[in-house]
């Protein structure tokens, strides 16, 4: 008995510390705790953590062990209005929007540099996702910095900076935090609940002279959002490969199941010191005055000389010509010649930007790789800094209070293209001309002059009539100033040639505006033989009721499964063609009795909608129904036909009899 109470208590201890072991684990997992701690990182190599094994994490880093996580991972596709409920409120990830249209080289950001194509195309993704019902919110680090800066220069934080000022001005829901390790961030999660987090899963390339410790840092920057967000017990879904397919939006995503505590804890450590480090952004020309207080100013002094939406940019750009000349005064004759010129090429660019339209913004220029000189000594030199210059006064703005008789329009602050294709003229011309650009070399219209000089005598706080001529003979001698030529005019596209169908709505949509960016051509039966046309067994000109497509009906699983098993036959026979029609007819009987009884239910409608016995017509009996009625008509004719006099007689006296007797 004594043994057997020892082996009882035994099996109660082993019990009792697996429950043990087993709760600590699953505090490792569960994220969010109320004091910011996601459980105990003491290293055991029995232990399991998800599906990775703390043995293939043992003396890894803690940007190893968040690589071999990532590497792991299996996203599954999933439809985000349906599945993740996007109709309810999810985050989005910004800073993940621009890396992924920037990384992915749908916007040649890097080469064009172009903020209002950048925003156009972010503001056409978010209304796509509204379009379809979804509900979000925009959420921006200010960690992403470091990022941006070291993954593309400041161009890209300068716009992230001006993109934000235009969420804000547009009434664009967004939220900005320090970064995804702050309380605010995780009282903000707590608060809202969203429905999942969409960003992207892209891994950072740095260059290959970037400093060591941005490169272990940076990699895997996603990531360690991505492992932060599933803690949550929220899911992740993928900007990478998603889809919109008619009103579902198709993307990869990630489940909460998959977090884990233990890498997040490390790589916390990793990221949290960097983060919270701060960095010295005070503009040395900054005089303290708000932004909003300068720009109203600067509206009042210039009049009808700079419109509402150009009055941001140019006082950004008057701002950076005035610390610009200011900094390169006391410099050699080069460098003051080259400031110079940076400082004019910019405030031309202002011009252009006010009065070209925008589609003959698309013109074809000289690439920056190209022109070693503008690419090594302009772009990633003096514009550099007007970016920063851009970013903090966009960070300044973001500070200050709104005002509603000063309009933020901060979508197009920048135009590489055209600043370059200016900067080349302006070179072009001056070498040509023994280094001097002339007034006359501009064409001006004498009101564009006006408010050039204008904008030249903000920075120089003269009259701004010595802006011309250009000069650039301390720099002409530079090697590799002069510019190559600028590529040919593109040509334009032939019209597209389409076959000439014979359409009612056609030749009605024809009545009423003329098509003429289209070339119709006789179409021709040779072409029908393409392998594309035989592969899918496409015929043309088959006329498409539209009617007919709108009342046809979804197929029943039955129905699928009866077509899938036809599928599966070598013959289909007669037998088989038959039983497709009863099996038709069945359903269709089975549908009219279920009207019937739904209508005898409703008050006034019953019996209004009696049961039918479906009779399948032969159709190839042309007209049965009315053969049927002349055959029941001559049948009658001739009944009359046989009946005689003498009996037709009496007939007529026995009907007299009873009228008579009627009468009486």
């Amino acid at each position: 008995m004594d043994d057997d109470m020892e082996d009882m208590s035994s099996f109660h201890e082993e019990e009792t510390e697996r429950d043990e072991e087993g709760s600590d684990s699953r505090s490792e997992s569960e994220g969010f705790d109320d004091d910011g701690e996601e459980g105990e990182a003491d290293f055991d190599m029995a232990a399991r953590v998800g599906h990775i094994s703390r043995q293939q994490l043992a003396g890894s880093p803690p940007e190893a062990q968040l690589a071999i996580w990532a590497e792991s991972l299996l996203p599954i596709e999933a439809d985000l209005v349906t599945e993740l409920d996007a109709s309810n409120l999810f985050f989005v990830h910004a800073e993940s929007m621009i890396f992924d249209l920037i990384a992915s080289n749908q916007v040649p950001f890097e080469e064009d540099t172009q903020f209002l194509r950048l925003t156009f195309v972010l503001e056409q993704l978010m209304g796509r996702i509204k379009a379809v019902g979804g509900y979000f919110r925009l959420i921006f680090f200010e960690a992403s910095k470091k990022l941006f800066s070291a993954a593309f220069g400041e161009s890209v934080w300068a716009f992230r900076q001006a993109f934000l000022v235009h969420c804000r001005s547009n009434g664009i829901d967004f939220a900005v935090f320090p970064h995804w390790y702050s309380p605010e961030w995780k009282d903000h999660v707590a608060e809202w609940r969203p429905s999942f987090f969409l960003l992207t899963s892209d891994t950072v390339e740095l260059e290959a002279d970037a400093d060591e410790d941005d490169r272990k840092e940076l990699r895997g920057f996603f990531h360690a959002f991505m492992l932060r967000c599933l803690s949550a017990k929220t899911h992740v879904a993928l900007l990478r490969g998603m889809q919109f397919r008619g009103n579902r939006i198709m993307a990869f995503s990630l489940e909460p199941d998959i977090y884990d505590g233990f890498i997040d804890k490390n790589v916390q450590g990793m990221l949290e010191k960097s983060f919270d480090e701060e960095e010295d952004d005070e503009d040395e020309e900054d005089d303290g005055t708000p932004i909003v207080e300068s720009l109203r100013k600067f509206k009042a002094a210039a009049g009808s000389k700079v419109d509402e939406n150009s009055a941001l940019r140019s006082l950004i750009a008057a701002r950076f010509g005035k610390a610009t000349l200011k900094n390169t005064a006391a410099a050699n004759a080069q460098t003051c010649c080259l400031g110079k010129l940076v400082v004019k090429t910019l405030l031309l660019q202002e011009m252009m930007l006010r009065q070209i339209p925008l589609d003959k913004r698309a013109f074809s220029t000289l690439p920056s790789a190209e022109w070693e000189f503008y690419d090594e000594k302009i772009a990633k030199a003096a514009l550099a800094r007007y970016f920063d210059h851009v970013a903090q006064a966009m960070g300044k703005l973001m500070q200050e209070t709104a005002a509603d008789d000063v309009k933020l329009f901060a979508c197009d602050l920048f135009d590489g293209r055209v600043f370059r294709h200016v900067f080349h003229f302006v070179v072009s011309r001056g070498l040509a001309n023994k280094g001097e650009v002339r007034e006359e070399s501009t064409k001006f219209k004498d009101w564009v002059n006006d408010e050039l000089y204008h904008m030249w005598a903000q920075c120089t706080s003269g009259d701004g009539k010595d802006f011309f001529p250009i000069d650039i003979s301390a720099i002409k001698d530079l090697p590799g100033l002069k510019p190559g030529d600028l590529p040919p005019k593109a040509k334009p596209r032939e019209k597209p040639e389409l076959a000439d169908i014979k359409s009612d709505f056609l030749e009605a949509l024809a009545k009423t505006m003329e098509i003429t960016h289209v070339q119709l051509i006789e179409e021709e039966t040779d072409e029908r033989d393409e392998l594309v046309w035989r592969k899918y067994a496409w015929t043309p000109n088959e006329p498409l009721d539209a009617v007919a497509e709108a009342e046809a009906m979804e197929k029943n699983e039955g129905e699928k499964k009866l077509m899938e098993k036809m599928k599966l036959k070598d013959k289909i026979t007669a037998r088989d063609l038959q039983f497709i029609k009863s099996y038709q007819m069945k359903q269709r009987q089975m549908q009219l009795r279920s009207l019937h009884q739904y209508s005898a239910s409703l008050t006034g409608s019953n019996k209004l909608h009696p049961p039918i016995i479906m009779k399948e017509e032969d159709k190839d009996k042309k007209g049965g129904k009315e053969k049927e009625k002349e055959k029941d008509k001559k049948e009658e004719e001739k009944k009359a036909e046989k009946v005689s006099k003498k009996q037709q007689e009496i007939l007529d006296k026995r009907e007299q009899e009873e009228k008579k007797k009627i009468e009486e």
